[in-house]
């Protein structure tokens, strides 16, 4: 599977026995170039303990699993978020439906879903 479905597995797991798990989606700057595109969305999960929110990427540490450790509790330096949850609420509602997750912007026109293109780009300060 891809990284939405390790993290749905993971959060209703989490739930089901009690423990209040959330969806997060964002990307990741490649490490090894200093300017470029990004491919790609990627999420991963986060869950409530003593009192705060923390984050578990087990799709990339199944990828990687010598990071497996690091990957439970902490999100990269190079990663940033663009949202949080899913079945997401906005108003006005879209007449499309219910959005289920938000990786890209969102264009309805007359009830129409538009998709437009979208590139994310980034490029390092003083690199």
């Amino acid at each position: 599977g891809n990284c939405t479905d390790f993290h749905s597995y993971f959060i209703a797991l989490a739930r089901s026995i009690g423990i209040p798990a959330r969806f997060a989606i964002g990307a990741t700057i490649p490490a090894d170039r200093n300017e470029g595109t990004i491919k790609g969305y990627h999420c991963w999960a986060e869950f409530l303990a003593d009192g705060r929110w923390v984050p578990v990427d087990i799709s990339e540490a199944w990828k990687n699993p010598k990071l497996a450790d690091y990957y439970f509790g902490h999100n990269p330096a190079n990663r940033f978020e663009l949202t949080k949850g899913r079945d997401l609420v906005v108003d006005p509602e879209p007449q499309s439906g219910p959005i289920n997750f938000l990786a890209y912007p969102l264009l309805e026109m007359n009830g129409e879903v538009i998709k437009p293109e979208t590139t994310f780009t980034f490029r390092r300060i003083g690199a």
